[in-house]
């Protein structure tokens, strides 16, 4: 729980200043994150600190060293509203797709798409 906190910490530390934080969901193994970037930031500049920040405190958490996170992320860019609702639900049916109690994963719905 702690990792997945300390995850969730760092995505919402740059929220309002860096990007607009959407839905999100943190999975054992891996991360899921919607998110608009603002005044013309990279993705690659927002999600730089996000995964060292993270790596090293949970690395800390854990007593351990070495890398985290994969080098490179898998980024999609969302062009319309259709796009949008299908990663939202693809976002919050994850963990229960990969069957997981809710112990083990943490979601959080952002924004809400009429």
């Amino acid at each position: 729980e702690r990792c997945r906190s300390e995850v969730g910490e760092r995505l919402f530390f740059k929220h309002g200043v860096d990007y607009d934080l959407g839905d999100w969901v943190v999975m054992p193994n891996h991360v899921h994150v919607l998110l608009q970037p603002l005044g013309g930031i990279s993705l690659d500049a927002i999600m730089k600190p996000v995964k060292g920040v993270s790596a090293r405190n949970i690395n800390h958490l854990l007593e351990r060293s070495g890398a985290l996170w994969m080098e490179e992320s898998f980024s999609h860019i969302v062009r319309s509203l259709e796009q949008l609702k299908k990663f939202q639900h693809y976002i919050q049916n994850n963990p229960l797709k990969a069957k997981l109690p809710t112990s083990d994963f943490s979601y959080e719905q952002r924004w809400q798409i009429a």
